[in-house]
């Protein structure tokens, strides 16, 4: 098995965590962006307040998105149309997070290792390539 070894910082590995996920979720760049910001003041809250109820109002409060707004550069009506796509994509529903998302990150950890299982599917222009090269290939006829 091959490992990348990433050093990085808290707030970027949840930055990287969105990114390498990516094609579990096809979300566009700056919904990737804000996803990964949440999880951040998720993982953040969730230190210091065990009412998962809590954590979410303090999540979707006014300041944190404050917060994300000057942190990505983005005004509060664009992360306003992000949280609807966040919404319509069951990113977030009833404004909490979908545990999906959440990578499984303890206070503890100093790695944090990610396997990816790849099952490659036969697809119809792979059957036509197969076919064309086997009616090129001449056989041996005695």
């Amino acid at each position: 098995m091959r490992v990348a070894k990433i050093q990085t910082t808290l707030r970027k590995f949840f930055h990287h965590w969105i990114t390498v996920t990516g094609p579990l979720h096809n979300l566009g760049k700056t919904e990737r962006a804000v996803l990964a910001e949440l999880i951040y003041y998720h993982y953040m809250f969730s230190q210091e307040v065990t009412n998962v109820a809590h954590i979410n109002r303090l999540l979707f409060s006014q300041e944190v998105k404050g917060k994300i707004c000057k942190s990505l550069d983005i005004s509060a009506a664009r992360y306003a149309l992000v949280l609807t796509v966040l919404n319509r994509e069951n990113v977030i529903k009833d404004k909490t997070l979908n545990q999906a998302y959440i990578p499984r990150l303890k206070p503890s950890d100093k790695t944090f290792i990610m396997a990816y299982k790849f099952t490659l599917i036969d697809n119809l222009e792979q059957r036509e390539i197969k076919r064309k090269a086997s009616k090129e290939i001449p056989t041996n006829s005695k």
